[in-house]
């Protein structure tokens, strides 16, 4: 008896019914049908196209029609100015308000991920309403309730990782807008928060190349509110700040969109990074090895050591990249590379940070004397 294989247009458009003479071997007959009524056996694919076969597309969510869609953005928008106001202007959203206003966002967000694959247009609606401005606003605001917040940053970061076209990457890096909620992140100790939050982070950073990541530079204004030349760069600092965060996904996304950025071949985008890495990066990286340390010291090794590996793993990663201030704005930190390129923390420049020597010694003579094999010991630990 045959057995059926069903597959989506998205995987006949990659070309993934390649692979079903593989999956699909020996004497089991299998069928792939993709829309109704169209069939091939696994021994045909490597011969198909995918222009050849029917294009089938999954019906729109419900309420993508353009009268909806608009009535609901406006709604939204309505209702998140509402929110943000302050509880003495506006009486604050009654559960069931807040609740149906989250499943608005929600309904919307399906209709612009499936738009971004079948109709363009709906996401033409998302920028004459300005919704990511009304996104941003409302996730800066003090009034947001938690669970708007919550689905207001699912929503942004499901845009960028559905977007495909390029207009769509543009539009939502484009006027600056994103800097602002770079430079004011939403209440990062909250868990489910700072989950969303890095998801954004990453999927934004990813997307970035040496001409994209233009839109994320602003400029540093003098004391006179005047704009000068020097630019910063709010997405890049925002990461640095969570390299050391106590979460491991948070540290990984984050010093995962460090590198990315300082990858990065334009000279503007360097110049701000670079700036960022002297003042910002470098200095975060010694007082997160003085705080790992201090926990040393007073015996916690039940995670200081695997954070140790991952903060040297990471400065190792740094020294790599090969570029000129970053390595010096490292080196001046006290951080080098050992003979077998291996980032370490020299004992000297550690002796004049806040801890004595002495305590250095004792740091080290505890570590050496733990269960850890010697391998581990010296990614930590070594004294040049």
């Amino acid at each position: 008896m045959a057995r059926d294989i069903c597959i989506e247009s998205t995987e006949v458009s990659a070309g993934c019914f390649r692979c079903f003479p593989v999956l699909c071997p020996g004497p089991e007959r299998a069928v792939i049908r993709i829309c109704d009524g169209y069939e091939f056996l696994p021994e045909a694919a490597s011969a198909l196209e995918p222009s050849s076969l029917p294009h089938c597309s999954r019906p729109p969510p419900q309420g993508c029609s353009d009268v909806e869609l608009i009535a609901t953005l406006t709604h939204i928008t309505r209702q998140l100015s509402m929110m943000a106001k302050p509880a003495a202007i506006t009486p604050r959203p009654s559960r069931m308000h807040i609740s149906e206003v989250v499943e608005c966002i929600r309904q919307s967000t399906e209709c612009f991920v499936w738009g971004e694959r079948y109709d363009s247009s709906l996401f033409d609606i998302f920028c004459e309403h300005k919704m990511l401005v009304v996104y941003i606003s409302a996730l800066c605001a003090p009034g947001t309730p938690h669970v708007v917040r919550v689905q207001v940053l699912q929503t942004m970061s499901m845009l960028v990782q559905n977007a495909q076209r390029q207009t769509t990457v543009y539009s939502l890096l484009s006027g600056g807008h994103l800097n602002k909620l770079f430079d004011n992140p939403p209440m990062l100790e909250d868990e489910e928060i700072v989950a969303y939050f890095v998801s954004l982070l990453k999927g934004l950073t990813l997307r970035l190349d040496s001409q994209s990541a233009r839109l994320f530079l602003t400029s540093i204004r003098s004391r006179d509110a005047q704009p000068s030349s020097m630019r910063r760069m709010p997405i890049f600092e925002c990461a640095v700040n969570l390299v050391g965060h106590k979460d491991k996904m948070v540290q990984t996304v984050a010093r995962m969109a460090v590198l990315q950025v300082l990858r990065l071949d334009d000279a503007h985008v360097r110049n701000a990074a670079e700036d960022a890495t002297i003042g910002l990066l470098a200095p975060s990286l010694a007082s997160i090895s003085q705080v790992h340390s201090f926990d040393l010291e007073n015996a916690r090794l039940n995670n200081t050591i695997e954070n140790m590996e991952g903060l040297f793993s990471f400065i190792t990663d740094l020294f790599a990249l090969g570029v000129p201030a970053v390595t010096r704005a490292l080196d001046q930190q006290g951080f080098g590379l050992d003979a077998r390129g291996v980032a370490v923390l020299h004992s000297q420049n550690f002796a004049d940070s806040r801890q004595s020597p002495e305590a250095f010694g004792i740091c080290k003579e505890k570590l050496n004397q733990s269960y850890l094999p010697k391998r581990q010991q010296q990614a930590v630990w070594a004294v040049a």
